[in-house]
C-alpha cells in the first residue's frame, strides 16, 4: 500500500525552498540534530528538555507530529505540499535516506529534513477532489493523507524509478 503524507511548509511560504532543496522539512526551532532518536520515548526526553513548560495535549501532539515525520515517513511514500497562495499541491518521492539535520542558509529556516525526489511539475489543486482538497486544509502540519486513491489517480504514481531514489 501507498502511504501519502501532507508535510506543511508553514502555509506554503517555503513550498518552493522545499522543492529546489530536495526535501521536506520539520519546523522545530531546536537546534538539536535528532538523527540519535530511536523511539517516542527518546523523543519525549529530547522535547522536554527544549520545551519544560509545555504539557499536556499540546505538547503530545507536537511530539505526535514530530514522531510522525522521524519514524512513519518511509523511503518510497509521497508526500505533498501545498503552494503558498494554495493553488498548486507539489508532490514527490520519500528518497532512501534518512532523517537528517542541516543548517543551510537556503531560505527554510527549519533544519529538520527529510530527502524527497520532486516531480517537477505542481497539479492545481482543483484537479483534486473536494475531499482531498478539504483534507489539504488541515491545520496540522505533518499528516497522512487518506484519499490516497484520489491523490494516486491524478498524479500518474509511476514516475520515478529506485535508483532515481537513492542518495
Amino acid at each position: 500500500m501507498t502511504n501519502v503524507y501532507c508535510v506543511r511548509a508553514q502555509y506554503g511560504k517555503y513550498a518552493a525552498n522545499f522543492v529546489r532543496g530536495g526535501y521536506v522539512a520539520m519546523p522545530w526551532d531546536v537546534e538539536k540534530d535528532l538523527s540519535g532518536v530511536r523511539n517516542i520515548e527518546d523523543l519525549r526526553s529530547h522535547y522536554y528538555e527544549e520545551r519544560p513548560k509545555t504539557k499536556g495535549m499540546v505538547a503530545e501532539q507536537y511530539i505526535g507530529q514530530i514522531a510522525r515525520f522521524l519514524f512513519d515517513l518511509k523511503p518510497g511514500d509521497l508526500v505533498v505540499t501545498p503552494s503558498y497562495e494554495t493553488e498548486q499541491i507539489y508532490h514527490g518521492t520519500l528518497k532512501t535516506q534518512p532523517y537528517y539535520y542541516n543548517h543551510v542558509k537556503d531560505g527554510c529556516p527549519f533544519p529538520h529534513r527529510r530527502a524527497v525526489l520532486w516531480d517537477p511539475n505542481s497539479i492545481p489543486t482543483g484537479e483534486f477532489s473536494e475531499s482531498f482538497q478539504r483534507q489539504m486544509r488541515s491545520f496540522m502540519t505533518i499528516f497522512p493523507i487518506s484519499q490516497t486513491a484520489d491523490f494516486l489517480s491524478v498524479i500518474n504514481r509511476n514516475r520515478f524509478t529506485k535508483e532515481d531514489l537513492k542518495t
